[in-house]
């Protein structure tokens, strides 16, 4: 990797990370929060009707951002090309949902007429989307972490504040919706403010044709993504109640949260660092194994550590009402492993143009989340097994990804398993002395913070006197970024 990709490469992490510790740690403690005031049946409500939400940002996405951070030489005719597409499919799409919404609030096994209105509002987060989509793109291809993460903190810290004021003042389930629609409006704001570009009437079909040949399949990928991630709620809602749908998406949040944190640092990352790499597979492979350790370092004790604490966060920080969250949380905290390392290996197949192979994985991810809900509802299953069925979906794609990337850039088994497994095992380890805590602590607030610090501080220790090249190149960069 040469020394500037390296040092944007780290710069990157930094920032990201700087934005997504922040996110965590608000968002960790507005959920808190926003769990004690709300109800189970507040969370359903939105959850229920969150997919039509994320189909319409994918389709008015159209994988066109993908396409234009992976270009080398962007025009100004690709990126107004890209603005107006997106603008003019997020305007089509409100209207159509606008006028769905009754039809919408009839989903739930409960109908509830205050989904109308509701998810009109929702709705509104696709419109925002589009109109700052391009600025987004460029500060990613320009690698502008440290920009991108004081818009990102500011969209975070107004839209959960304005959720606990209206969860305070009793707004229910509204507080969730504004929530999620004064995050993107704010997002997109800034853009604007920070940003010098400005459309100009400029549309051009051979720009949209080549952006299009590779955006088209990611646009299937991402619909494919949505429906099989998303669908799960609107079933859940459809057969077993918006109380149940409640208890899912709860569990769901917290994972997402962390999710969101290893996609926004490593993973988000990983694809614009990818694509500038050059010298051919065998560099790629070198920067790709290196950003496989890194994300290893990360994702295993902290969705490990997440599956630990699942039981005394959400009972002894929250609330006793959602132990029955508890084990949701811990298998969809597993799958999140698997879901990361899959969400880097198809980072490699975008880089190569390979997005049919992604498109592949998609499928068979979204075929086995389908056959999981067919069965949930033939056979009435309840809300713990159908998260077993996301879980296998997740190995699944990880396997697929996996297998295609290592044949693109000459990756085998042998060596994905010797960047992953160090981390693994010191993990396991961790996990294993925090465990033997919930036998002398008895007050679960005590037990989480006690599972956490020490966890922490054992994988750390570990890790370093084991002569990790992840942790010390890590430090010492980050005492160069500081001096």
């Amino acid at each position: 990797m040469s020394e500037s990709l390296k040092d944007k490469t780290i710069s990157g992490l930094k920032w990201s990370s700087i934005e997504k510790i922040f996110q965590q740690l608000f968002v960790l403690a507005s959920g808190i929060w926003l769990g004690k005031m709300l109800t189970q049946t507040d969370f359903g409500l939105v959850a229920a009707i969150s997919i039509f939400t994320y189909i319409a940002n994918a389709l008015q996405d159209s994988g066109f951002p993908a396409a234009l951070i992976r270009k080398k030489n962007v025009t100004e005719a690709d990126y107004n090309t890209v603005f107006y597409f997106n603008l003019v499919v997020a305007v089509v799409l409100y209207v159509v949902l606008f006028f769905c919404a009754p039809l919408i609030s009839r989903i739930p096994e409960e109908p509830s007429p205050e989904l109308i209105p509701l998810s009109r509002f929702i709705f509104l987060t696709f419109l925002f989307s589009a109109l700052g989509s391009v600025q987004s793109v460029q500060m990613i291809k320009s690698l502008s972490y440290k920009q991108n993460t004081k818009i990102g903190i500011t969209a975070i810290f107004v839209s959960y504040s304005l959720a606990l004021i209206l969860a305070y003042q009793g707004y229910g389930p509204w507080a969730l919706a504004v929530q999620m629609v004064s995050a993107v409006a704010v997002r997109t704001l800034l853009f604007w403010v920070v940003s010098s570009w400005r459309p100009k009437l400029l549309f051009s079909w051979q720009s949209f044709r080549e952006l299009f040949a590779f955006g088209s399949n990611l646009l299937l990928k991402s619909i494919l993504d949505t429906v099989s991630s998303r669908i799960t709620p609107s079933v859940i809602s459809a057969n077993l109640g918006n109380t149940a749908t409640g208890i899912y998406d709860y569990g769901n949040r917290q994972y997402t949260s962390g999710a969101d944190f290893i996609s926004g640092t490593l993973l988000g990352v990983s694809f614009p660092v990818l694509s500038k790499v050059e010298g051919g597979d065998e560099n790629l492979k070198r920067v790709f194994r290196k950003i496989m350790r890194a994300t290893s370092f990360l994702i295993f004790p902290f969705f490990m550590g997440m599956a630990l604490v699942a039981r005394p966060f959400l009972v002894g920080v929250i609330d006793e009402k959602w132990i029955v969250s508890v084990p949701i949380l811990q298998v969809l905290a597993i799958g999140g492993i698997f879901y990361s390392l899959n969400m880097l290996c198809s980072n490699v197949l975008k880089v190569k143009g390979k997005s049919s192979y992604i498109l592949i994985a998609e499928i068979v991810f979204t075929s086995i989340i389908a056959l999981t809900l067919v069965l949930a509802v033939v056979l009435r299953w309840d809300i713990y097994s159908i998260t077993l069925g996301v879980l296998a979906a997740n190995v699944a794609g990880y396997v697929i990804n996996l297998l295609a990337a290592g044949r693109l850039i000459n990756y085998t088994i042998g060596e994905h398993l010797k960047d992953i497994l160090p981390y693994f095992g010191i993990a396991s380890v961790s996990i294993a002395v925090g465990f033997l805590l919930r036998f002398v602590i008895d007050n679960l607030l005590m037990l989480f913070i006690s599972e956490v610090v020490v966890v922490a501080a054992i994988y750390f220790m570990i890790t370093y006197l084991t002569g990790s090249k992840i942790i010390k190149e890590l430090l010492s960069l980050l005492k160069k970024n500081n001096a």
